[in-house]
């Protein structure tokens, strides 16, 4: 089991790498969306979802060797107790408390990239949408001064 448990922190220090890179960029998502970088924006997230696919590979080859260990539905905490010697633990614990770190941090600037994201489409459909309807709304012959109508038509097709 030693060697398998040394195979699976070798294996979390790859997956916490890999996290750091996620968390990096996502960072870049958020600033390409304050900086309105569109073109920065969509190559970023095509890198993510790239990004996505090898975190979810990762996780799986998490579960099989943590399976491999006898340890598949465990919480990082048995997973720790499990480890055996006290500078194995120690390093358990402060790998498995990098990822789950990171992972929030990972979340939380996804969230807030996409309040951000929001915002910005908000502010485009206000500038956008009272222009639109200000277009469409011409005031026909038909309407009367007390109760005015809104044709949605254009005028000249109305008058011809």
């Amino acid at each position: 089991m030693k060697a398998e448990l040394g195979e699976f922190i070798s294996f979390l220090e790859k997956y916490r790498d890999e996290l750091v890179v996620a968390l990096d960029n996502e960072r870049e998502k958020r600033q390409a969306l304050i900086s309105n970088d569109i073109d920065r924006l969509e190559a970023l997230i095509q890198a993510q979802q790239a990004e996505t696919m090898k975190l979810k590979n990762f996780e799986n080859k998490r579960l099989a060797l943590q399976t491999k260990l006898g340890l598949g539905n465990c919480k990082a905490k048995d997973i720790v107790a499990a480890a055996g010697d006290k500078e194995t633990k120690e390093r358990l614990e402060t790998l498995l408390d990098e990822i789950v770190s990171l992972v929030g941090r990972i979340k939380q600037q996804n969230k807030m990239a996409i309040e951000l994201a929001n915002t910005n489409l908000r502010v485009i459909d206000k500038i956008i949408r009272p222009a639109d309807t200000e277009a469409r709304n011409v005031y026909g012959p038909e309407n009367s001064k007390n109760n005015p109508v809104y044709s949605i038509e254009p005028s000249f097709e109305k008058m011809v």
